[in-house]
């Protein structure tokens, strides 16, 4: 149940959404820096990571912990004079178990309304004496202690199931080693912004010393969402009233005992079902080495009158109530955490892709307030990340994410480029995914009823294939994937402003069409300069002049390219003497140019170099 539960939660990594303030184009652009700017920081800060250890945490603890902070230690990379160099400082993220984190009322539920929250800790000496230098001197923060206290439990937690008992001792003397200067409990306290403290209260203390006292709290969250501390809190199940919840492993502990119980039972029950006891009357004077597992032995007793022989008790068969007993805790198991068969692949022999997605939606819906809760944590935890890269990126950094089609893209980030009025949104749907095969069941019972056309039409046939390729990447190219890979590449240098091939009789020209028309609206197309739009233009046209030159002519006169298109088509026609019995040769628009003929467009797709849109086309 437990697995059941994190796997249902971390299936799909986090991943924000940066919707603009306004319509405004300078807005548009902004809250898309925000957004790869975010996808930046998820994946160098392995945010999915600690997002699977957080949902481990909460079934345990009832609660698990982000801290965010400005590391000013940190590495980045900015740029200077055209090349990268580091600089220091950067966004980071700390899982906070929920053993260091210590409220002012447990009555309270959520962190956000706390007055006052504590983060303590053991930390080594060292680590104090090289943060706060200049503030205390080496040896005024005396150790209270010592590695062997701290790391006991530890110790022999790690050990439990270890094939070499006591492995962890020598990684523990190690750092006895390294840290030989003893641990002291760092206490680090928070106090929300009220009367007497405006801005909040930051307050630091080790080792009876005071070694930070900020008016203010770290990162200045007060005005950005309703938890003003640097902390977000991922949520198991909630009660009123109540700041801890029960934990998801907690409500099942007892339920796991009775059924333990009932299996040990069970186990010894068929144990001596299997060595059943052996009854001997004394009077049979029967031998103590009498009786062993061999076959065909002959086993010599005294037989006298009304005295039964020696034989074996038979213990009576398990009582029908045991097997009852069982499955009524393993359904108890069910309704206490709301994960059943249907939640994890066991539909009970459904065989419709319909049934088991209904079963499972029911079966999800009890988690829609966790997963809702979720989502709502890391919507917060992303609107602070990016409030920290507002206020500390102040040199332009390089940031690099994975584009479209998996193509890297790099550019410089500053704070500049983040608009803070943009909204963040976390979908909660994609915390709860169905499962793959039974949505591929009901896509293809979708499909087989026409909701998405006649299936024997060609284009009905591509979109199930690209429906089906979505869940199983792991599908064999197929034709119209290669046509669609060339398509995306051709888009991808159409951005880029780089040369695109003349289009080919052998290619898909209505699917190029219809990937290079939608690139054609896309925001990125307002960038492009006058050059590159006849050149991506041109390069559409002649896959249209394939599907309909009647079209092709009416756009490339409407884009000034019609002597362009003219010549080619004129050039495509076979010369004399290619007739043949049957009429001309296929060298039409929809056949292979003939030999001799030179290309029928320059290779770049566009006009040639220092021609108009008007100009003669290359030979």
């Amino acid at each position: 149940k437990y697995t059941a539960r994190i796997a249902k939660f971390t299936r799909i990594p986090p991943g924000p959404s940066v919707v603009p303030a306004t319509t405004d184009r300078e807005d548009i652009f902004n809250a898309r820096d925000s957004q790869r700017a975010l996808e930046y920081l998820t994946r160098k800060l392995d945010l999915p990571q600690k997002w699977m250890t957080a949902m481990q945490w909460a079934p345990l603890t009832g609660k698990a912990f982000w801290a965010i902070r400005f590391d000013e230690k940190a590495l980045s990379q900015t740029q200077f004079g055209g090349g990268a160099a580091p600089i220091l400082g950067d966004v980071a993220v700390d899982i906070v178990s929920a053993f260091e984190l210590l409220v002012a009322d447990p009555g309270i539920e959520t962190l956000g309304q706390q007055p006052e929250i504590m983060r303590v800790k053991m930390v080594p000496v060292k680590e104090i004496e090289q943060k706060y230098v200049g503030k205390i001197l080496p040896g005024e923060i005396k150790a209270e202690m010592v590695e062997q206290d701290i790391f006991f439990y530890q110790r022999q937690i790690a050990d439990i199931g270890s094939r070499y008992q006591g492995s962890s001792s020598k990684v523990m003397r190690q750092q006895e080693e390294e840290n030989a200067g003893g641990f002291v409990l760092r206490i680090e306290t928070f106090t929300a912004p009220n009367a007497k403290y405006p801005t909040g209260r930051y307050v630091v203390c080790a080792g009876r010393k005071l070694l930070r006292n900020d008016p203010t709290l770290p990162g200045d969250f007060r005005f950005l969402t309703e938890n003003p501390y640097p902390f977000v809190e991922f949520t198991d199940d909630a009660s009123p009233g109540q700041f801890y919840p029960d934990a998801f492993v907690e409500r099942l502990i007892g339920l796991q005992s009775r059924y333990n119980r009932y299996q040990s039972q069970l186990d010894e029950h068929l144990t001596l079902m299997a060595f059943p006891k052996m009854l001997v009357p004394k009077q049979s004077a029967l031998s103590p080495d009498a009786y062993d597992s061999e076959a065909g032995e002959k086993i010599e007793y005294t037989a006298l009158p009304n005295i039964p022989e020696p034989h074996f008790m038979q213990p009576a068969s398990v009582l029908g109530d045991m097997w009852n007993a069982m499955a009524l805790v393993k359904k108890d198991m069910d309704d206490v955490s709301m994960i059943y068969p249907s939640a994890i692949g066991g539909a009970g022999g459904s065989n419709s892709g319909f049934q088991t997605n209904l079963l499972q939606e029911a079966a999800d819906q009890v988690h829609g307030p966790t997963v809702q809760r979720n989502a709502y944590a890391l919507r917060e935890a992303y609107l602070k990340m990016r409030h920290l890269m507002k206020a500390h990126y102040e040199i332009p950094r390089l940031v690099s994410i994975a584009g479209k089609n998996n193509i890297p893209e790099v550019f410089e980030f500053s704070q500049q480029s983040i608009d803070e009025q943009a909204d963040v949104i976390v979908e909660p749907e994609q915390l709860a995914p169905q499962m793959k095969s039974a949505k591929m069941d009901m896509i293809r019972q979708m499909f087989v009823d026409g909701m998405f056309g006649n299936p024997q039409d060609p284009r009905v046939l591509k979109r199930l294939n690209d429906m089906l390729r979505t869940g199983f990447t792991e599908f064999d190219t197929d034709q119209e994937q290669r046509d669609s890979e060339q398509a995306q590449l051709e888009n991808i240098h159409m951005e880029r402003a780089q040369p695109v091939g003349k289009p080919q009789p052998w290619e898909n020209h209505l699917l190029h069409w219809e990937q290079h028309t939608d690139l054609f609206k896309s925001p990125q197309a307002q960038t492009w300069t006058p050059q590159q739009w006849q050149q991506n233009v041109w390069h559409a046209i002649v896959h249209l002049n394939y599907i309909n030159p009647m079209d092709a002519m009416m756009m490339a006169q409407e884009f000034g390219l019609g002597p362009n298109l003219q010549m080619m088509q004129m050039i495509q026609q076979p010369p004399a003497g290619m007739m043949g019995p049957s009429g001309p040769s296929p060298g039409g628009p929809q056949g292979p140019p003939p030999e001799g003929a030179g290309p029928a467009a320059p290779p770049n797709g566009g006009a040639p170099s220092g021609q108009g849109p008007s100009g003669p086309p290359a030979q």
